[in-house]
């Protein structure tokens, strides 16, 4: 198993899945902390309305620049990576 928890996310990888996890509490902050945020704040009770919110966006195929998932965005961006690089666990076909 693969485990990194050095972030508020914990993120744990088996053979068979790789699980992203983060505390209510602590996206609630990320919220609040954004850098974009300029002093808003999820009202007190509603946390169960704003991580609705978030799960449903996270699963939205509206992303401006494909029908892709918004959720499959950060993995997009590390396979452009992957796909400029030159690492040795991946097989460049063509290169």
């Amino acid at each position: 198993m693969i485990k990194n928890t050095e972030t508020v996310f914990e993120i744990t990888a088996d053979e068979k899945r790789l699980n992203i996890s983060i505390e209510i509490a602590e996206l609630v902050s990320l919220f609040k902390l954004s850098p974009v945020n300029f002093g808003a704040e999820v009202k007190k009770g509603n946390e169960e309305k704003f991580i609705e919110y978030v799960i449903k966006r996270l699963v939205d195929d509206s992303m401006e620049e494909s029908d892709e998932i918004v959720i499959s965005e950060p993995f997009q961006r590390i396979f452009d990576e992957l796909l400029s690089s030159d690492e040795d666990f991946i097989d460049y076909k063509g290169r």
